[in-house]
């Protein structure tokens, strides 16, 4: 599978049921996908991606690990909004004439 979000939590559960899950990184699953992403050749190209010799599989994340980045990624959600906010700010004070710096002064 590739090592998505959910993806880790489904690793975990087929452990409990004795399989050994193998998560590959979507990196690696890129240069296999022939077309636009969608379910049908995204699953083409992780096949075609674990045939090969030298690819590098990534363990399964505990729930406490996942919980540990969840923050990470709400704070770079947030910046990006916050810079989004200050972009369009100066644009609209562009076209009224007003000019401000560049960035968050």
């Amino acid at each position: 599978m590739e090592a998505c979000d959910g993806a880790h939590d489904l690793a975990r559960k087929a452990k409990t049921f004795g399989h050994t899950p193998k998560l590959m990184g979507p990196k690696f699953r890129k240069p296999y996908l022939k077309s636009i992403k969608n379910d049908f050749l995204d699953a083409e190209a992780i096949c075609e991606a674990v045939q090969r010799p030298n690819i590098r599989f990534v363990t399964p994340r505990s729930p406490k690990q996942q919980m540990l980045g969840a923050p990470v990624v709400l704070r770079e959600s947030l910046v990006g909004r916050h810079n989004e906010a200050i972009n369009q700010i100066h644009g609209f004070m562009l076209k009224f004439g007003i000019e401000y710096p560049k960035g968050r002064t």
